[in-house]
């Protein structure tokens, strides 16, 4: 009977096992650093984010403003350019005379 010997398991080197440890902490390492700045990307945008509703808001307000304002000057020109307010200053201050329409010539 021919006996077969058993065959011993070769063990690797230990550079083998110090380069897939040191692989897989530079993974683990890269990985951590990759989160890391995905965070501080998503608070920077969060921030401006913030920062640009502000500016959305005040904008707003000075529009609002700026119409109210707007609404404000057009009433004071419909006011100041009636026809009563400008013929009571004419004739008041100005001395101006209202002629009738009898007494205009057409000259040709």
């Amino acid at each position: 009977m021919v006996r077969r010997s058993k065959k011993i398991p070769v063990v690797k080197s230990r550079v083998e096992i110090k380069e897939s440890r040191s692989h897989s902490r530079l993974v683990i390492f890269t990985l951590i650093v990759v989160s890391l700045l995905l965070m501080l990307f998503y608070i920077w945008l969060k921030f401006e984010m913030n920062l640009l509703l502000g500016d959305i808001q005040r904008l707003e307000r000075e529009n609002k403003r700026i119409l109210d304002e707007n609404d404000q000057l057009q009433a004071e020109v419909v006011r100041l350019s009636s026809y009563g307010r400008i013929r009571k200053i004419a004739t008041g201050q100005l001395e101006l005379v209202f002629i009738p329409h009898d007494d205009i010539i057409e000259v040709q």
